[in-house]
């Protein structure tokens, strides 16, 4: 299937690639993205900083109206960061990012369910996926399912096995 072809997408902007890599986020290749593929988006992800809430706020503070004008916009949640934060700055919902252990916990609080829209970042994992049935996200994305045919497979199963209750169990 050709690009021109290609129905509704959703864009993130790269900054987790950019954080494993140890490379600066590249904001105008970003700006050049979201302009050539906002037309299609269901929505687009403001740019972050993996793991710093307070720097990803004040990003957002810029980017959340210039990206508003092409397509809805999400916020990518990071450490410390509440729902309320992702509401006051005027987002259409979040995308729960976050380290690990930041992003299990938030996994857990209800209160991100409050939000328009509620998408997680780095869904490869059953427990993961178990968790964003608990808390109803809207969507989801993991690498794991394009990379390995195998486990697109899983992660078909683990979205539709019974989930249990989270008991305050290791993930």
């Amino acid at each position: 299937m050709a690009r021109d072809e290609w129905g509704p997408i959703a864009l993130d902007n790269g900054a987790w690639t950019a954080h494993q890599s140890g490379e600066a986020f590249d904001f105008e290749a970003f700006a050049g993205f979201v302009s050539r593929w906002a037309s299609r988006a269901l929505w687009g992800v403001a740019p972050d900083v993996v793991g710093d809430g307070r720097a990803t706020m004040e990003l957002a503070e810029e980017w959340v109206p210039r990206l508003r004008v092409l397509c809805p916009v999400l916020v990518a949640a990071q450490e410390g960061m509440t729902a309320a934060d992702v509401r006051a700055l005027g987002a259409d919902g979040v995308a729960l990012g976050g380290l690990t252990e930041w992003k299990e916990a938030a996994l857990r609080d209800r209160s991100w369910r409050s939000l328009p829209y509620l998408h997680v970042l780095r869904v490869n994992t059953q427990s993961r996926v178990h968790a964003c049935r608990r808390i109803e996200a809207d969507s989801s994305d993991g690498t794991g399912a394009t990379i390995y045919s195998i486990h697109a497979a899983l992660m078909a199963k683990w979205n539709v096995e019974p989930v249990q209750e989270h008991m305050g169990l290791s993930w």
